[in-house]
């Protein structure tokens, strides 16, 4: 039999694991439980300047309702699931400790990657490892890819056509491109580039996107420069505020395009001025598309923390809830059984919405173009709608 390991990737890392030798490790004690492990920017350590934990945050949230959800309906072959978060801080060496304290502390393989930036880096030194992968990246495959891998996340292929079939709609002769300088954020800029220069589009520019002066300044410069028909924004959570901003502050009268992280609590609870007019590579939750699954999520967060769910507290609710639900389905917990059911299932409906798997375990994540809401789930006035 296959491990019965699962590890996800960035911006969280999974590994489903069922207690080896000793049951109490760093004071959980695991005996009877069925384990999910997770290494997550959380920002257990603010001292450490962890930017992205508002986005771990939100992660860590939507697994623990996932993990009240599946004990409450009599856990998963007769034990009950724990899930167990350390915090990476969002640094690659930090991630990588506690990926090693937590498989050296449960006697267990484990693939962790805090984000994009370290995919290679910690699947270099684990895909040796027999365990299931699920990569919550929406960049391409890192170079080392794991033996057994699903990717249960957007894609940013899907997210580029989509803009692309905006630009054609809308008429777009400029656009420029700000994103992320890692793995995700190059291969988006690089999809959004070729993909709007297949439609009517003439000229298409790119900065890279940053939080330090000099990248704001650049942005703010090529804004106020060049009457852009429409600006397309591509991060994590904390870079994009920022740029947003140099973006009013530049009065850029174009349109602006986000991509997911615009779902995110980071974004979403802006003013209203800055959010005007902004629209984002939306997944179903986030245009009011509730699903029974997405539906009782939004219930259950809601009584468990007295506060609202954000996109990714979606994604890490459908990460535990996509596992258990197959090993529930097969009374497995084979890693290798599990994501063969998840392949030939096709399709998963989880709180953030309907995943679609092909043979490789790519998913596809149905999108539309929506408007930014604000943190009290209205959008913005005068936003523009598709």
């Amino acid at each position: 039999m296959r491990n019965a390991i699962l590890t996800a990737l960035p911006l969280v890392a999974i590994s489903l694991f069922t207690g080896c030798g000793s049951d109490i490790h760093d004071g959980i004690n695991m005996k009877g439980k069925v384990g999910f492990g997770a290494v997550i920017p959380c920002g257990a350590d603010q001292r450490s300047g962890n930017e992205y934990h508002r986005v771990g945050a939100e992660y860590h949230r939507g697994m623990l309702v996932a993990e009240n959800t599946l004990n409450s309906t009599g856990g998963v072959e007769g034990k009950s699931v724990k899930v167990v978060v350390y915090d990476s801080a969002g640094e690659p060496e930090k991630g990588l400790d506690a990926t090693r304290r937590l498989t050296r502390d449960f006697e267990m393989p484990f693939l962790a990657v805090a984000l994009p930036r370290v995919v290679d880096k910690s699947i270099g030194e684990y895909a040796r490892r027999d365990a299931l992968t699920a990569r919550l990246d929406a960049g391409p495959a890192p170079d080392t890819e794991a033996p057994l891998s699903v990717r249960p996340f957007v894609s940013a292929r899907d997210e580029a056509a989509l803009i692309a079939e905006t630009a054609l709609k809308e008429g777009w002769n400029t656009v420029l491109v700000i994103a992320v300088e890692d793995r995700y954020g190059e291969a988006a800029a690089d999809l959004t580039r070729t993909a709007v220069k297949n439609t009517a589009t003439t000229r298409v520019d790119r900065l890279p996107l940053r939080r330090d002066a000099l990248s704001l300044e650049a942005i703010e410069d090529a804004a106020r420069k060049t009457a852009y028909d429409a600006i397309c924004v591509f991060g994590h959570g904390p870079e994009i505020p920022p740029a947003l901003r140099a973006l009013r502050k530049a009065g850029h009268k174009g349109a602006i395009i986000g991509n997911h992280a615009f779902g995110g609590k980071t974004v979403t609870s802006l003013d209203r001025p800055v959010l005007r007019g902004v629209r984002f590579t939306a997944p179903a939750f986030c245009t009011g598309g509730d699903s029974p699954m997405s539906a009782r999520f939004r219930g259950e967060y809601r009584e468990l923390n007295r506060d609202e769910p954000d996109l990714f507290s979606a994604l890490g609710y459908d990460q535990v809830m996509l596992v258990f639900s197959a090993a529930k389905t097969l009374e497995t917990l084979d890693a290798g059984d599990i994501r063969d059911r998840i392949i030939a299932d096709k399709t998963f409906s989880g709180a953030a919405g309907t995943y679609r798997f092909d043979a490789n375990g790519e998913a596809r994540l149905d999108l539309t173009l929506a408007p930014v809401q604000n943190a009290a789930g209205a959008a913005p006035e005068s936003a523009a709608r598709k």
